[in-house]
């Protein structure tokens, strides 16, 4: 059974907005696949500080945003890294930062 998925261009425009609403800057540092490149999501604390989430398919079928890490948050340079390699392996990736150092920022579902 197909799973219906919402373009991931579509995600982005409409995470864009609603960042844009809160007074939350959002860059896109790559753009990937505008149908189903993988997203990745890095909020930036601004004190070189980092969480960095993914999706990831559930057993349910559901998309959930998980930590790329054990570690809670990564400096600068661990999330450079990580990210260089992904590119590597998927270059159909999106990388999105959002500067967060009041934990505002929120997600909204990719289905």
């Amino acid at each position: 059974m197909a799973i219906d998925r919402l373009r991931t261009l579509l995600w982005v425009q409409a995470q864009m907005r609603l960042c844009s609403q809160r007074n939350q800057p959002l860059y896109i540092k790559k753009k990937g696949d505008p149908d189903a490149g993988i997203i990745f999501v890095q909020l930036n604390k601004l004190d070189g500080t980092n969480e960095l989430f993914t999706q990831i398919r559930g057993a349910e079928g559901i998309l959930n945003w998980v930590p790329v890490s054990d570690k809670i948050r990564l400096n600068d340079i661990e999330v450079d890294e990580y990210l260089e390699k992904q590119k590597v392996y998927d270059p159909d990736i999106w990388i999105i930062e959002v500067e967060d150092p009041n934990d505002k920022f929120c997600f909204i579902e990719k289905a």
